[in-house]
């Protein structure tokens, strides 16, 4: 059986005979099926991106996807944008999947709470937790950050999510067990954690500020996700632990990363639990993806 390394090898040797022979290889295609061999060979043979982008979202596809095959195109010289279409269209040609059940890692005695907007002078009382609000509509610069479609108009839910980006304790298929699997710009491989959604989208106060250019897009609503006191897990002990905490919208099917902070080097004694305090909101005080913040905040006493 062959090693992974020796699979690699041959991948990447797959690939570059693809670009070695695309000038003097012709289409081998029965049908009108495109394959990742086909978008190789087209590339490398002159054709634009824009023209492959466009066959890429309108053509029937056969892409496989992987990982590893992502970053063999990459060294193949494809650039960002081509890689990012073939991802996007492999997505929508994809059969519906049931939704993703995030492992419960709140079973048992928590060893690391992650208290949610802590009172920022000594004395004032705790609040619980608070909301964070956002807009559902997408305008132009949010929709070029998160590479969207131009038919990719609202977000439809939010989320906070906190998952271990500790390489050994990330699953090998682990985007097909996180909610955010189906993020390839935004999300680095992890475990997920937590993932907490259901946004209300009942609110619609203040609705009357914005830009007209803006009410003219279709429904407009605010989003408006409650936030708990409090966001208790149980790790393993004694493992150091790289977390993240962030916030995503889920546009579609997908659930994208709009922001996040990172917690490095975490680690619980045996026997012992540690304690954050995380300030998760609308850093402007307004509905905007760029209002939205997760910063890691020192905790007062009470």
């Amino acid at each position: 059986m062959m090693t992974n390394p020796e699979l690699r090898r041959l991948r990447l040797l797959l690939v570059a005979g693809v670009v070695l022979l695309a000038a003097l290889t012709p289409s081998l295609a029965e049908d009108d099926t495109l394959r990742v061999e086909d978008v190789v060979r087209r590339f490398v043979q002159g054709e634009s991106v824009e023209a492959l982008i466009q066959q890429i979202r309108t053509a029937p596809v056969d892409f496989v996807l992987d990982d590893e095959m992502l970053e063999e195109l990459k060294i193949a010289g494809l650039p960002e944008s081509l890689i990012g279409a073939m991802v996007a269209r492999q997505k929508e040609s994809e059969p519906e999947e049931a939704p993703v059940e995030v492992e419960d890692v709140t079973d048992g005695e928590s060893n690391i709470v992650f208290v949610i907007n802590p009172p920022k002078k000594e004395g004032k009382p705790h609040p619980d937790g608070g909301k964070i609000h956002l807009w559902d509509f997408i305008d132009s610069v949010d929709a070029e950050r998160l590479d969207l479609r131009a038919d990719q108009t609202h977000f439809d839910d939010l989320a906070v999510y906190i998952q271990c980006r500790t390489a050994e304790h990330v699953p090998d298929r682990w985007r097909s067990v996180s909610p955010l699997g189906r993020d390839f710009r935004g999300s680095r491989r992890h475990r997920m954690l937590l993932f907490l959604a259901g946004a209300d989208a009942s609110d619609t106060k203040g609705i009357g500020k914005l830009a007209d250019a803006m009410q003219d897009r279709g429904r407009t609503q605010k989003l408006a996700l409650e936030l708990p006191a409090t966001l208790e897990l149980h790790l393993d002990e004694v493992d150091d632990h790289q977390l993240t905490v962030g916030i995503a919208a889920r546009i579609g099917e997908r659930y994208l990363r709009l922001t996040s902070e990172d917690l490095v080097d975490v680690v619980i004694e045996a026997g012992g639990s540690v304690e954050y305090g995380l300030r998760i909101e609308n850093q402007s005080g307004g509905a905007v993806v760029e209002g939205l913040s997760v910063r890691q905040v020192r905790l007062r006493e009470p």
